[in-house]
């Protein structure tokens, strides 16, 4: 008696194909056996599985690839500069030591991040090094006002790492190239209410802030401890070529991120200010172990 080798080839259903993710295929070699679908059983010879298997390999690759740039949504992050400092202030970082007045008033970017509406983002998608030269391409300045990295002063070594790594975990996945993907992202830096303005140092209402980005179903406002204004979340729209679009409604699990727990939002000032107008010279070491003390009596 003679037998004929097969090839054994696991494929997934077509319902969990999905270009969110990439697909993975076990190969495995038996004894009259045979290919398995789930929809339906064929035999195929050696030869002709492995050259099935090259395709499925070629998809596999395809499939990696569409991954990269199939998701939902982007999130457009803005940071509260003064609170990042307050967190940061033991390390005295360059620009929470001398914050720009524009940083008092408004909200900078953090980043633009692709998204899925399930839940989840896709992550270092290429490897695709950042380029230091788009930052000069656009103009240092105006990543400076809007897009700062408060570590470090312009023109120390460190100074594009925050970029670098927006780029490398989040704009490797848009799609985009490193100029489209920070032009557009620095395009669509969101206004500040006047209120935080208004108000620095004291609190805002959180309905009125909350109303100023569209309402409860459009935005994500994060505060430290309840009530201290952190970040600003907003969903936007994926356009053609993955440019992001216009402001659209959250998934839910967007706007379960917020996290300001009371009625009012408190503005706080950079800690060099808290120091500044109770020393008149700025922040000593003794004055700074009483730094969260000062903060907490603004509420």
């Amino acid at each position: 008696h003679t037998f004929t080798q097969y090839t054994y080839i696991l494929l997934p259903p077509p319902e969990e194909v999905s270009t969110h993710h990439s697909l993975s295929f076990s190969h495995h070699t038996f004894l009259n056996t045979s290919l398995l679908y789930p929809h339906g059983r064929m035999i195929v010879s050696r030869l002709q599985s492995l050259l099935l298997f090259g395709v499925f390999t070629l998809l596999l690759s395809t499939f990696e690839v569409i991954g990269q740039e199939a998701f939902d949504l982007y999130i457009m992050c803005m940071s509260y500069q003064p609170e990042f400092c307050y967190h940061h202030q033991y390390y005295e970082y360059y620009y929470c030591e001398n914050p720009r007045n524009t940083w008092r008033y408004n909200l900078t970017l953090h980043g633009l991040w692709p998204e899925y509406w399930d839940g989840g983002y896709p992550s270092s998608c290429t490897a695709e090094e950042f380029d230091e030269s788009v930052v000069d391409e656009i103009g240092v300045a105006k990543f400076e006002i809007l897009w700062v990295n408060v570590k470090e002063e312009v023109g120390e070594e460190n100074y594009t790492d925050f970029w670098e790594h927006e780029w490398d975990k989040h704009g490797t996945c848009s799609g985009l190239d490193q100029v489209t993907y920070f032009n557009e992202t620095l395009s669509r830096h969101l206004k500040t209410p006047e209120s935080v303005y208004e108000n620095y140092g004291g609190s805002v209402n959180k309905q009125e802030f909350v109303d100023f980005y569209g309402g409860s179903n459009m935005v994500a406002v994060v505060c430290d401890a309840g009530k201290y204004l952190s970040e600003v979340r907003v969903c936007l729209g994926v356009g053609e070529d993955a440019v992001p679009t216009e402001q659209i409604e959250c998934p839910q699990h967007v706007l379960d991120e917020d996290s300001c727990t009371e009625e009012e939002i408190y503005i706080d000032e950079f800690y060099v200010d808290r120091c500044t107008a109770r020393d008149n010279f700025g922040c000593k070491d003794e004055t700074r172990s009483n730094l969260r003390g000062d903060r907490m009596a603004i509420s």
